[in-house]
């Protein structure tokens, strides 16, 4: 928790060590307001593609754990902890089991998995069940803009800091980025030894996968 993107650098690491794990790519690094209870430090996300060969309990077995060696204990749901590694698409898999859903059901509502994963493979790519990549970060970026200006009017209605009002509809008009209004920016790249994982970009194969 004290150095997030240490924590990722250290967790890209443990993944390229994986057995039947290749071709890792990494993300450029991404902070968002913390899901949950919202005193915690905010999120630090990135996402990583690569070719596995084993199937995908296999790679849940190794993701938990890389978690354990890290140090990761489960205080509260959503709460704060060190590290959290979730697969997010494995090619063309549909999974529905209690304890493992792919691809991640959270995606379409999270623009920290959108958008780095539009980093890596595109606006067009696709997650099965789902849009491509560019029409869901226009659906989560509008339902922020949806969100933070329907806060904004019933605020105002209590007469509180009306000029929140002001701010928020300047913000649809100009159609600035929503993210912004969601405290979701782009923190730069991981640096030191995994650098050169940051920076490029990739398609998913049938046996590729997104973490």
């Amino acid at each position: 928790l004290d150095n997030p993107p240490q924590q990722l650098k250290e967790a890209c690491f443990r993944l390229s060590r994986i057995q039947g794990l290749t071709g890792l790519r990494v993300s450029s690094v991404f902070t968002s307001p913390p899901m949950g209870p919202q005193d915690q430090p905010p999120f630090f996300n990135a996402v990583a593609t690569c070719l596995y060969t084993e199937g995908p309990r296999q790679l849940l077995v190794e993701l938990q754990a890389i978690e354990q060696a890290m140090g990761r204990v489960k205080v509260r749901h959503w709460g704060e902890r060190c590290i959290d590694l979730d697969i997010i698409q494995m090619g063309e898999q549909l999974i529905h089991d209690i304890d493992l859903l792919i691809p991640h059901p959270g995606i379409s509502e999270r623009l920290f998995v959108v958008e780095p994963m539009i980093e890596l493979l595109g606006a067009d790519h696709k997650v099965p069940g789902l849009d491509d990549l560019g029409t869901l970060q226009k659906s989560v970026l509008h339902a922020i803009v949806h969100h933070q200006v329907h806060i904004a009017h019933a605020v105002a209605q209590f007469g509180i800091r009306k000029r929140i009002v002001h701010l928020a509809i300047s913000l649809f008009d100009h159609r600035e980025r929503a993210q912004c209004l969601a405290e979701h920016r782009h923190v730069g790249y991981l640096d030191g030894r995994l650098s050169h994982l940051s920076t490029e970009g990739l398609s998913l194969y049938p046996n590729e996968i997104a973490v």
